[in-house]
């Protein structure tokens, strides 16, 4: 299912704003959302902990490693597979440590755009496949009629 999203010129502060408003209603949509989840080191060392396992173990049980070239070097990234083994149908098993990725839904990595008057700027969007975050979205919205839409 193709995810709607909303889209807002990227400041520190409107990031910083939207992130201390937003409070995850725990409805599981960013299940359905989120594809793969790629994870930084740190989010291995926390999950492992927090599961009482070696973060060999964790990458071994719960992870595959994709390799890409990035500026001319390899770079190994890790990812959780699609459907999220925490995942068990209620809710998220280790949502008190979740990833990164996670932690940041509905909100997706600034991207550079050219603005109406042909400028690059960046531009933040929300997920407004979850509740919470469309809730941020038309409070927010230039354009009311826009949420959802993209």
């Amino acid at each position: 299912m193709p995810c709607s999203m909303t889209t807002f010129e990227f400041t520190k502060e409107t990031f910083e704003g939207f992130y201390q408003m937003f409070h995850c209603e725990r409805c599981n949509k960013c299940e359905q959302e989120v594809g793969r989840v790629r994870l930084y080191d740190y989010d291995v060392q926390k999950i492992s902990k927090y599961l009482g396992i070696t973060e060999e173990e964790f990458r071994e049980y719960y992870t595959y490693t994709v390799n890409k070239v990035i500026d001319n070097r390899i770079v190994k990234e890790t990812y959780m597979p699609a459907p999220c083994p925490f995942f068990d149908g209620e809710g998220c098993l280790i949502h008190d440590c979740s990833p990164e990725i996670c932690i940041q839904f509905p909100f997706n990595q600034p991207v550079p755009c050219k603005n109406k008057k042909g400028e690059i700027v960046r531009v933040l969007t929300i997920n407004t496949g979850c509740p919470a975050g469309k809730k941020l979205a038309e409070k927010f919205a230039i354009n009311p009629e826009t949420v959802g839409v993209g």
